[in-house]
């Protein structure tokens, strides 16, 4: 089976929600050569569903690799880092979503006619959403570290391994 038809059918099958089958068609389509950004963002979006976010981001770097400009593919790689706990590349990765999905090609004009029609003015806007609640996902995190971190010091200070009570 040659690369484009396999992705076609790997396509059809993801947007009718059969990523389990999906998955070999799209696997298929890369060895048989069809290595397009495309195809690398539509199968880290398929591993992505189904939970295998440390290979979606392997795919999202290729398909970033073939095209910078491509916003989509940040904001896919920004998802599957958020959820390998890489709170800090998500948040980079948001940021250069934002930029990048100023220029004008065609890529981008489709996730900004997507967004348009969920009740964005562009995905630039969904994008910065998103960047804010990771942002503060992020504090967060720092705030839990810090405090972890001063709790363990508390716990380990006082020589006995006990809280100190003179406090």
């Amino acid at each position: 089976m040659e690369g484009s038809k396999a992705f076609d059918i790997g396509q059809a099958l993801f947007a009718d929600g059969q990523l389990h089958e999906a998955l070999p068609y799209l696997d298929k389509a890369i060895e048989c050569g069809f290595d397009s950004a495309a195809a690398y963002t539509l199968r880290g979006a398929c591993l992505q569903s189904l939970g295998f976010d440390l290979d979606a981001i392997d795919d999202f770097d290729k398909a970033i690799l073939s095209e910078p400009e491509d916003s989509n593919s940040y904001f896919m790689r920004s998802i599957s880092k958020q959820a390998t706990n890489d709170l800090r590349g998500s948040v980079s990765d948001l940021r250069e979503a934002i930029r990048v999905a100023s220029v004008d090609n065609l890529a981008n004009r489709a996730v900004n006619q997507l967004a348009r029609e969920h009740g964005y003015g562009s995905v630039a806007e969904k994008y910065e959403q998103d960047l804010a609640m990771a942002e503060l996902q992020l504090k967060r995190r720092t705030i839990q570290d810090r405090l972890q971190g001063m709790r363990s010091g508390i716990n380990t200070h006082s020589g006995e391994g006990k809280e100190r009570q003179d406090c």
